[in-house]
């Protein structure tokens, strides 16, 4: 989501316990995505929460 004041991107995400857990803030949202799906997998929630489709460059692809 877009930071207002910080006036960049922030990545966070809901571990299981449904508590918010931020990563931090990036300069573009393809950084902050990435770093948000890399997070839920590194806590093995990835078949539980809904990652962020990228494509083979790396880049976010839009939803539909």
């Amino acid at each position: 989501s877009w930071h207002k004041s910080a006036r960049r991107w922030k990545g966070q995400y809901t571990d299981a316990n449904g508590k918010c857990r931020s990563i931090g803030l990036f300069d573009t949202q393809e950084a902050a995505a990435h770093a948000v799906n890399a997070a839920i997998r590194r806590a093995g929630l990835e078949g539980r929460r809904k990652t962020n489709p990228v494509d083979a460059d790396g880049r976010v692809v839009p939803r539909a």
